[in-house]
């Protein structure tokens, strides 16, 4: 292999292989191993600015300091101390970091040392979604097949004799429009059923083409009928009711029901005027009594009065529990009497009031020498009140309780 003629000229980068295949290609690819080696080789040359009277002794010293297990001082390596002497982590790389960093580390979820490639004719570096056309947006690609035109049918065909290619509805006579076409069976009349022949119903014939009237059924007829259709006003067989034929021709009178009757029922009926047992009937109130009853004859009931006035009650001098100007109610179920007397002094006055009503008055004077009272009827529920200045010799009530 001839050797390649060289010339003292500084080349800025290094040609490095370009193929298809993301790992022979590319600047880590395999192909371009021994292009980077040379390359950090003269990058190396050049950092040392080895002149032209450096010997391989020199060059082999610059190596082992390269190759030196510790840095004479440390540098940061990412902002991180490194001497060489042990493994460090760099944030951001091998663990969490939040470094502002250059090139697309923070666009990592496509690749940027891959060239981007297209995908149905559309470039895709798996950065951005993609639309494909005639995939999910609409295209005019040259398609094998008669896809584009998925709306008409390739070849027409007939449906019922008439052209059909998809493009356009079609109408078909004799389905959703007139026709005269020679059609087996009774499609022209397919209201009824062509095959099943006619029958008869109650003698009249149904082939369900039209509505029939039946005789005797909805219109009048004269049919001879068995049983007793025709006289259904009537029972065939005469029952008893109540020991009454009946037939259902005429009324019927049963004894001991609308008429009179000596049947003998059992029970009380034959003496239903009697009660079967006596009740005592009894009267409560103003008045009482009682009596026993049982239909037989009527009911007298001697009575006596229980809440008039003078009946079961007795006078009560309530002197000490009355006064003048005060107004008291009788709250008992019976009338009460009230009667008033004074002690004789000159010049005074006394009035009786029940429910705003004057009953009585007393007036007295040198020449007035008679004691005068007062007396009233109270009913159940009413008010009385004494008005004036005469002393009270005597209030009395007569009252029950």
């Amino acid at each position: 292999m001839a050797n390649l003629k060289e010339s003292s000229f500084w080349e800025e980068g290094i040609y490095q292989w370009e193929t298809s295949d993301p790992v022979l290609g590319g600047e880590n690819g395999i192909d371009n191993v021994p292009t980077r080696q040379l390359a950090n080789r003269t990058k190396w040359l050049k950092d040392n600015k080895l002149d032209k009277s450096a010997t391989a002794a020199s060059a082999d010293l610059a190596k082992k300091a390269q190759l030196a297990d510790k840095l004479s001082k440390a540098r940061n390596v990412g902002g991180v101390a490194f001497d060489g002497s042990a493994d460090i982590d760099l944030p951001g790389v091998n663990k969490p970091g939040n470094q502002n960093t250059s090139g697309n580390a923070a666009t990592a979820s496509y690749a940027a040392q891959i060239a981007a490639r297209k995908i149905g004719g559309v470039i895709f570096n798996a950065k951005t979604d993609i639309d494909l056309p005639g995939v999910n947006i609409k295209g005019n690609q040259d398609t094998s097949g008669n896809a584009a035109t998925a709306t008409k049918l390739q070849a027409a065909c007939k449906i019922g004799d008439v052209q059909f290619d998809g493009t356009a509805d079609i109408d078909l006579p004799g389905v959703n429009k007139p026709g005269n076409q020679n059609t087996s069976g009774n499609a022209a009349t397919a209201s009824y059923a062509a095959q099943i022949a006619a029958r008869k119903i109650g003698g009249v014939i149904f082939n369900a083409k039209t509505d029939i009237d039946l005789p005797g059924v909805n219109i009048k007829g004269n049919q001879d009928t068995s049983g007793n259709a025709n006289t259904a006003s009537r029972l065939l067989n005469a029952i008893k009711i109540g020991g009454i034929n009946f037939d259902g021709s005429t009324n019927i009178n049963l004894p001991g029901v609308n008429i009179a009757g000596n049947q003998n029922t059992s029970g009380n009926a034959a003496s239903a005027t009697v009660l079967k047992n006596s009740r005592q009937i009894i009267l409560n109130g103003d008045v009482s009594g009682s009596c026993w009853f049982n239909g037989d004859g009527n009911a007298i009931i001697s009575t006596r009065q229980v809440n008039s006035l003078g009946v079961n009650q007795n006078w009560s001098d309530v002197t000490g529990a009355r006064g003048y100007s005060i107004t008291y109610t009788n709250q008992t179920s019976s009338p009460i009497a009230v009667a008033i007397s004074f002690y004789h002094i000159n010049n005074r006055s006394a009035e009786l009031i029940v429910n705003g009503v004057l009953l009585g008055e007393v007036n007295t004077s040198n020449e007035d020498s008679q004691r005068k009272p007062i007396f009233g009827i109270v009913p159940p529920g009413h008010s009385y009140c004494l008005n004036g200045n005469l002393p009270v010799r005597v209030w009395a009530e007569l009252r029950r309780g």
